[in-house]
């Protein structure tokens, strides 16, 4: 098969829903089959998590030493000799540190040689002459600001031929994509398990509302001063939280509220509500701007 068309199914594949370690295991094993590889391996840089037993934090050398324990490259892919991504020495590598790490340190933003048994820049020389490896290619991974988020190397027995970094180059533009795709759903998660915590430990009713007024989400207080769970008060319609008449007229003053007019005066609409118990008490309603999520939602803030 054209190789080429090998990429082009290989790039095809990674859109897809799997978690990230997949998704990069997939590139290393493309790599290693369709330009024929000893191995491939991918590193995402993160912040450094194994700091009181890795290797880097106790070697000698000064230039190969760690030194910033606030990032380091953290080895999620290996295909090819090595499968394995738990091996002391490669499973962290800091950055500005050895080949890699000077790839991520934009110190050499690509790192291509053909003479890995006699280049001064390789590391271990003999090692590689032991198992008879002829070329070394690493590829920064970049986001569009310019920021590394990764470095993808490999090693062959094989020169690496100019079309060939062509087309390793345009996957390790790819990949980082990937990355980054990854990196944004990860801070957009925690953004909302972030949020989450703030309206479930919340001292007031938290109540989101669609379009339509039917209850889409219920925090633990609002079962505490109305009386349904969640699971009992989701999909309810807010007027039969509230009297009728006090429902109209609390939001007539600031606007019709099924046009959502209501939720830009940033006021404080009084009213009466109803408990599951049917008993009645006094409340005060702070709605937030709308937002558009599918249908149009409303978060409101009850103030017993």
């Amino acid at each position: 098969m054209n190789r080429q068309l090998e990429l082009n199914e290989l790039i095809a594949s990674l859109f897809v829903d799997k978690p990230i370690a997949e998704k990069l295991k997939l590139i290393t094993d493309g790599v290693v089959k369709i330009f024929h590889a000893d191995f491939c391996r991918i590193w995402m840089l993160r912040k450094g998590d194994l700091c009181s037993r890795c290797m880097h934090r106790k070697v000698a050398q000064y230039q190969h030493k760690c030194r910033d324990t606030e990032r380091c490259l953290h080895l999620l892919a290996s295909s090819g000799r090595y499968t394995h991504i738990d091996g002391k020495g490669h499973r962290r590598v800091p950055v500005g540190c050895y080949k890699i790490g000077l790839i991520a340190a934009a110190q050499t933003p690509k790192f291509l040689t053909n003479d890995v048994q006699n280049d001064s820049r390789v590391h271990n020389r003999q090692w590689a002459q032991e198992i008879g490896l002829t070329a070394f290619a690493g590829y920064r991974l970049l986001a569009q600001g310019g920021e590394t988020v990764g470095v993808m190397a490999l090693f062959s027995q094989q020169p690496v031929t100019p079309d060939e970094d062509n087309l390793l180059e345009a996957l390790a533009n790819t990949t980082a994509q990937i990355i980054i795709t990854e990196q944004s759903r990860e801070a957009l998660k925690d953004s909302e398990l972030y949020l989450r915590s703030i309206v479930e430990s919340a001292p007031d009713a938290i109540i989101s509302l669609d379009g339509e007024g039917l209850i889409t989400a219920w925090n633990p207080k609002a079962e505490t001063f109305f009386g349904w769970s969640a699971a009992q008060a989701v999909g309810m319609n807010f007027p039969q939280l509230v009297l009728v008449q006090d429902y109209r007229e609390g939001f007539i003053r600031c606007g019709d509220f099924q046009s959502g007019e209501c939720v830009s005066c940033g006021k404080r609409c009084k009213m009466l509500a109803v408990k599951q118990n049917k008993e009645v008490f006094p409340i005060e309603i702070s709605p937030s701007p709308p937002h558009k999520i599918g249908r149009q939602n409303r978060n409101k803030r009850f103030y017993p």
